[in-house]
């Protein structure tokens, strides 16, 4: 069984690639604010670990908007790229983690 994790602060995906070379982790979703890295990161997991939907597992997202990551946002040109946009929520992915809450680790 693969654990299920979530990459928050997730940089260019150094930490993420430690995990899924240990092949015991499976990456369901990644938070960065940042665009640069968020290119990166996207196109490491397509590339490197051949994850044809990075584009809807990374969220471009100042995490510390509380409110808008547990309840969805609708748009905000100063943290997506319309490439990576996507209104989505925290509550959105937890929806599929339920029946696997146990292996979930949020890093």
């Amino acid at each position: 069984m693969l654990y299920k994790m979530i990459d928050l602060f997730a940089g260019c995906g150094g930490l993420e690639d430690g995990f899924l070379q240990s092949g015991r982790y499976e990456d369901i979703a990644a938070v960065e604010w940042l665009q640069p890295q968020v290119r990166t990161l996207v196109h490491r997991l397509k590339t490197k670990w051949k994850i044809e939907d990075a584009e809807d597992r990374v969220m471009c997202f100042d995490i510390q908007r509380e409110e808008e990551l547990y309840y969805g946002w609708s748009d905000d040109s100063t943290f997506h790229h319309e490439k990576y946009f996507q209104m989505v929520s925290i509550a959105d992915i937890k929806q599929d983690l339920t029946v696997t809450e146990k292996g979930l680790i949020i890093l």
